[in-house]
């Protein structure tokens, strides 16, 4: 929030609270005026992205921007600072007393903070009390209790005056604790005369008891092993403490105070003696390599540290199993900070034949391993052998590093793994497919043998066919072999969207250097090669040659986009390394010290072995004092300015004649705007020009001449770089040298040089041609500046015609041009940039450069320099006036054709570039010497960019720009421009309103259930989290409430679901942090389950979760009023929702789920179709049959089975009828069976008397026969019996007997 009052950063709940947080941000909102309609969209963008996650997942499914500024506080505060209990707040409170070293003002600040959330109805007072109950000075406490009527403001006037006092006189007495290092001892606590000092029972280290009646005094410790006593009075562990002179029966903490103090010999006393002096940072440390239980580690020997101690990571490396033991020891910096150690552990330290039990303290965080006061009262350190420092040990060590890394410095190119390059074509592109050009004949067995060597190498391939295809430029190299390059600026460079990623800042750069004792500096061997591209890339970078077509596997120069590609690979490979920072192919390594520099070194060895890279270890330099890197001197004691971007003015060697004076003087005034007085410092060389002046170079003029080149380099002349402003490289070539400026086109128009270079011409280059000088120029500037220009469009200046269009970057290179000229041509292809001509008249910046060059003799292939990278200050803009337009569009070489045309009337012309004008001819006039399009000024070429760029001054969009273009100026194709202008516009785009919402792409249908499902999580909702999940093909739901929703417990409820429904082929959800953890996946996997995870805040693309949530949530919220718990309100929704069919597939989601429709309540209202359905069903299945169904009647004698010996039957009265085919029958006047139809006989016998009579009382009727039942076995007829019973009275039938008729048979 640039030009905002005070800063807010991201909420943190490790720093401070969140009511502390959203007091910050009142006001802030306060200070800056932000309205009440901006406070929402302001704190979601202050609190964090960690803040916000959470914001949204408490929020869910609400956005949170919908929701009102109080209701997000309100929110984070319940759930980041819930409101603490009263009474246990009060309890610490109270428990609150003043800690050692703690003043009056930061005791009564805690005790403040501590009374937050005590409510405390009378504050002032309770603070009061506290203060004096909890003071820690016994005197203090007298004085203030001896006051009437205190008062909390005046009971801290008491306070803190006696706290000073205390220190004062402290001083006054010569007691200066911090101007030595002390030995630290703890004192145990006075007993007074007339008090008995307790017994300590020796078994458990408690009191009240004797260690007779102890009843630890039969335990065995944990400790030591030994029995009758415990851990907590082990002596074992008071012996270690008493080594630190401390005392087991200490009743409060003991303090140590950690310094850092350095040793160095005493040379006064002749000895090795160990003399104690100052606190020193700067000295380097003293180390020592010690074993501790038989591992080899090196600690920083520390005086000033009255214990051993070592940091909780390299604790942890070296023993991960040790269980460390608890200790009352504090420990307190230099500064005064107090922490305490994690623990305490016992080691076995041994060191040049001493061996020692010592206790070693372990701390959360560290510098090192050191190796304290404790420690050397029990070794005897070997100092001779300390103080040698062996720089031979650091070379041996870096000799080692690079042999177990030789792979890395192999000669072969290497190939980046796992990383591949992308280039990305512009939309609507058309391949360009350019036909091979004609190769020498003594050029075509190299070339040939080139493209089998990288054929062999699998750089190139060779391929059939390409719709791309770019020339080949073979260039010969010193050593006779040929060098292959594709002209890639006539085919792919002007098709690609050239990547943005940006070069690293060298200020960036040398901020993370700082510190550093050496540096080492790495070159990749041919970057560019080693990286390779993607299939889907690789056809661009086809070539084609007289023997085919061949296809680059690799990245190679030449290609727009190749350096920011490079850059962003290489910094994703040395990603998370410190202490290294590379730009391109240029590596380079610091450390605060040789061993943490070999560490880095390692690092980036390992780093570009496992990713596969190839160093060139000719051009690398190890641990050097100083290297040169981005056109500056970096050693230990910083940062320094190189002179090589002002040696060509400093060196220029005085004039020697009248035309180098006029060389001299044109640059002067070329400059002369920034130049303040220059006209009165030049004036002596201004004479040597007058008309009949002898040549006389006095002491007047070389004061004059000095003064003119010190004026020229000082910071009023010279800017510093901005990579935001246009570059300009202006480059000459005289008989006798050459000369570049390098410069920034300010937004005036007016050019500021950023460095300046030259030198003489060598013998041979004397005898080039002029064009050949003008191109060795161009090089020369192109390749002393690379670091300014590689990676970024800039504009070449030139006074000689021919070049403009031999190094055209659209042309491309012409295989007539001499081989220089080409061999240059393929050099600039691998730059981004434009080609300009500029009179010599106008140039005479470069050409006094060039005139009076430096005495060097560089030659044409020498190695470039780095320069430095400046800031820039701003100037004001050239005002765009009709006096302007007027000059400009005489000058213009197509408007001032148009001009002509139009004043002395239109022919007919073909002239392309006409041809916009030709088409409104009869709409063109002339106002004033300006061409107008009714009452539009046409602009010419020279005022287009700066027009543009008033236009968007206030940054309107493409639309409102246009409608004020059109008001006012035209040329052709400005309706593109203006276009191309927004869309390059970093504060537009950055701000820019969110895309037309893309066209509805629904996700295809299963084709059966359960093949895809869609979860997610709806709430806190009515106290609950409920999961969400719906089938995509039936729309059948699922909704479970949770208590939890963690991982665990969500697959725990997916894993019950799945064993009703079976396994999905796939699970699409949002990105909550239960579907992207772990667990979660790894549950996914191991079903085979495909999980397909929604675009981040892109809720649509999960929309049948989420369309659910809220129509789950309508009806939830309608029933609020219905007297019933949440499990039958869920019921009842999900019941009604599967029964209703979807508006989607028109069907009910329970019919595509099952089958079937769910029977509910409302099926009661139907018919009962069913079972009309199965009646007919059995109706034709079954054909009917007549068979005769035996029926009995109430009071009727009936013979019936009798299960109970050897008779099968007895007889029985039917007494009632139960069912169709079920009677009770009496057998005996006590007894009444239940029989069924088929266990009863129509029978009238008495079996007492033996007697059966048998009556066949049937009823002859149609029915369906029902399912059989079991027979028995035998059919045994009933024995008769000596007498026969009366027959019974008939009994009335329920239905009529049927008439039985003898069959009629036919007589034939």
């Amino acid at each position: 929030m640039a030009g905002y009052i005070g800063k807010i950063e991201n909420f943190d709940d490790g720093i401070e609270q969140w009511t502390s947080y959203t007091e910050r941000l009142e006001q802030y909102f306060a200070v800056n005026e932000i309205s009440n309609e901006k406070r929402v969209p302001a704190l979601l963008s202050l609190i964090g992205g960690k803040t916000y996650a959470l914001l949204r997942n408490l929020t869910t499914p609400d956005k949170p921007k919908d929701k009102s500024y109080d209701d997000i506080v309100k929110v984070l505060k319940e759930h980041l600072s819930p409101a603490p209990l009263v009474i246990a707040e009060r309890f610490r409170f109270h428990k609150r007393d003043q800690k050692s070293g703690e003043s009056i003002n930061e005791y009564v600040a805690q005790i403040r903070k501590f009374s937050e959330y005590c409510n405390f109805p009378d504050l002032n007072d309770t603070l009061r009390d506290r203060l004096v109950c909890g003071l820690k000075s016994e005197q203090t406490q007298k004085k203030l209790l001896s006051v009437q009527a205190l008062t909390l403001e005046k009971a801290m006037q008491i306070s803190v005056a006696m706290e000073t006092a205390t220190k004062d006189a402290l001083e006054l007495q010569g007691k200066q604790p911090e101007s030595a290092v002390h030995k630290v001892k703890s004192q145990k606590p006075k007993v007074n005369s007339y008090q008995q000092k307790p017994i300590t029972c020796y078994r458990c280290n408690k009191q009240g008891h004797k260690a007779d009646t102890c009843r630890f005094k039969d335990q065995t410790c944990h400790k030591c092993k030994k029995k009758g006593h415990i851990q907590a009075a082990c002596r074992s562990k008071m012996i270690k403490r008493n080594v630190h002179s401390l005392n087991a029966d200490d009743s409060q903490d003991d303090e140590f105070g950690i310094y850092t103090v350095f040793a160095n010999k005493d040379t006064q006393k002749g000895n090795n003696d160990v003399g104690i002096y100052t606190v020193n940072s700067k000295t380097k440390e003293i180390t020592v390599d010690v074993k501790i239980d038989n591992k080899s580690v090196e600690m920083e020997v520390d005086t000033g540290s009255a214990l051993s101690i070592i940091p909780k990571k390299e604790f942890d490396q070296m023993f991960p199993n040790r269980k460390l033991d608890s200790t009352d020891v504090i420990l307190r910096t230099f500064s005064g900070e107090k922490f305490k150690p994690l623990g305490v552990t016992a080691v076995n330290v041994n060191y040049n034949d001493q061996s020692e039990v010592l206790s070693l303290y372990v701390v959360q965080k560290g510098g090192g391993i050191l190796f304290g006061r404790d420690w050397l009262r029990k070794i005897r350190l070997d100092w001779s052998k300390i103080n040698k420092v062996s720089v031979d040990n650091v070379n041996e060590k870096t000799k080692e590093l690079l042999a177990q890394h030789a792979s890395v410095f192999s000669d072969n190119i290497g190939c980046v793994n796992g990383i591949k390059g992308n280039l990305i074509m512009k939309d609507n592109v058309k391949p360009v497919f350019m036909k091979a050009r004609p190769i020498p004949y003594a050029l075509r067995p190299k070339v040939e043998q080139e493209l089998d060597r990288l054929e062999e190498e699998g750089i190139i391939t060779k391929v059939p066919t390409s719709e791309w295809a770019t020339p080949i430029v073979p260039v010969v190299k010193k050593s006779g072999g040929v060098r292959i390059c594709g002209d890639f600026k006539v085919t792919i460079n002007q098709q690609l969207q050239v990547d943005q990623y940006p070069l690293p800042r060298i200020d960036d750069i040398f901020a993370s250097l700082s510190g550093g004792e050496k540096y080492s500096k790495i070159d990749l061997r041919q970057a560019y090669l080693q990286l390779e591209m993607k299939e889907e890339s690789k056809k661009y970078l086809t070539i084609n040659t007289h023997r085919g077509l061949y296809q680059y596997n690799r990245m190679l120069f030449g290609v727009a986009s190749a350096p920011a590609i490079w850059q962003r690979t290489i910094d994703q490979i040395l990603q998370g390394l410190t202490g290294v920072q590379c730009i391109l192919d240029d590596m380079v390594i610091t450390g605060r010290n040789d061993r943490e520099h070999l560490v880095n070194l390692e690092k980036v060895m390992k780093r570009l072995e496992m990713y596969n890279l190839s160093v060139n270890k000719e051009k690398c330099k190890f641990f050097k004092d100083e290297i040169e890197f981005c056109g500056h001197k970096i050693d230990k004691h910083g940062l320094h300015k190189t002179e090589d971007k002002i040696k060509a003015i400093l060196d220029t060697p005085e004039p020697q004649n009248v035309t180098q004076v006029r060389s001299i003087l044109g640059l002067m005034n070329y400059y002369h705007k920034f130049l303040p007085n220059i006209s009165s410092v030049v004036r002596p060389l201004h004479r040597l020009l007058e008309k009949d002046a002898k040549w006389d170079w006095n002491e007047e003029c070389k004061v004059s001449f000095k003064r003119a080149k010190d004026l020229v380099t000082s910071e009023q002349v010279l800017c510093h770089y901005d990579p935001e402003l246009p570059i300009r490289l202006a480059c000459d070539a005289s008989p006798f040298g050459l000369g570049v400026v390098l410069s920034h086109k300010m937004q005036d128009g007016t050019e500021r040089p950023i460095a300046f270079a030259s030198r003489s011409l060598n013998k041979a280059e004397r005898n080039y041609s002029q064009i050949d000088k003008e191109a060795l120029g161009i090089i020369f500037g192109v390749k002393k500046f690379h670091t300014y220009l590689y990676g970024r469009k800039f504009t070449l200046i030139t006074d000689h015609m021919p070049l403009v269009s031999i190094f055209n970057p659209k042309k491309g290179i012409s295989t007539t041009s001499a081989a220089r000229l080409q061999r240059y041509a393929l050099f600039l292809s691998g730059y981004t940039y434009d080609i300009e001509y500029k009179n010599t008249n106008k140039h005479t910046n470069a050409d006094a450069l060039s005139r009076i060059p430096q005495e060097s003799t560089e030659a044409d292939g020498e190695e470039f320099d780095a320069v430095d990278v400046f800031m820039l200050k701003q100037l004001e803009h050239l005002s765009l006036t009709n006096n302007n337009i007027r000059r400009e569009t005489a000058r213009d070489k197509i408007l001032s054709r148009v001009y002509e045309l139009v004043q002395k009337g239109w022919t007919v012309n073909d002239d392309i570039d006409l041809k916009p004008y030709f088409n409104r001819k009869n709409e063109l006039s002339i106002s004033q010497g300006c061409l107008q399009w009714g009452i539009r000024t046409i602009v010419p070429t020279k005022f287009r960019q700066q027009t543009l760029e008033l236009l968007h001054s206030a940054h309107p969009g493409v639309v409102k720009m246009k409608l004020l273009a059109r008001s006012y100026v035209w040329w052709p194709r400005i309706d593109s421009e203006i276009e191309s202008l927004a869309k390059r516009c970093s504060g537009c785009q950055k701000h820019h309103r969110n895309p037309k919402q893309s066209p509805l792409h629904p996700w295809e249908w299963p084709s059966s259930p359960w093949k895809r499902i869609h979860i997610d999580f709806a709430g806190p909702f009515i106290d609950h989290m409920f999961l969400i999940v719906i089938d995509a093909h039936s729309k059948w739901p699922e909704v479970i409430p949770m208590k939890s929703t963690t991982s665990t417990q969500t697959i725990r409820v997916l894993r019950t679901i799945f064993a009703r429904a079976g396994l999905p082929e796939q699970i699409v959800s949002d990105n909550g942090p239960q579907f992207v953890s772990a667990e979660f996946q790894t549950f996914t996997k191991m079903n085979g389950i495909t999980h397909i995870k929604s675009a981040p805040y892109h809720p649509a693309t999960n929309g049948l979760a989420e369309r659910f949530v809220q129509t789950f949530k309508q009806s939830l919220k309608a029933m609020r009023g219905e007297n019933a718990d949440l499990n039958k309100k869920l019921a009842n929704f999900l019941l009604a929702y599967r029964n209703t069919p979807h508006t989607t597939t028109n069907e009910t989601p329970a019919k595509l789920f099952m089958g079937r429709n769910l029977r509910n309540r409302l099926d009661l209202i139907k018919p009962d179709i069913n079972r009309q359905v199965q009646d007919k069903q059995m109706k034709i299945a079954i054909k009917p049959t007549k068979e005769t169904l035996r029926q009995f009647t109430e009071g009727e004698t009936v013979a019936v089975r009798d299960y109970r010996g050897p008779n099968k039957w007895t007889s029985g009265l039917i007494t009632k009828r139960e069912g169709p085919l079920n009677y009770q029958v009496e057998v005996s006047p006590n007894s009444i069976w239940k029989r069924h139809a088929d266990q009863i006989r129509n029978s009238d016998f008495n079996d007492k008397q033996g007697e059966e009579i048998k009556n066949d009382k049937t009823v002859e009727i149609e029915i369906i026969p029902d399912e059989p039942t079991e027979q028995p076995a035998q059919d045994l007829q009933p024995k008769h019996q000596d007498s026969e019973q009366p027959l019974s009275e008939p009994i009335q039938r329920r239905y009529p007997l049927r008439t039985r008729k003898p069959v009629t048979k036919l007589n034939l």
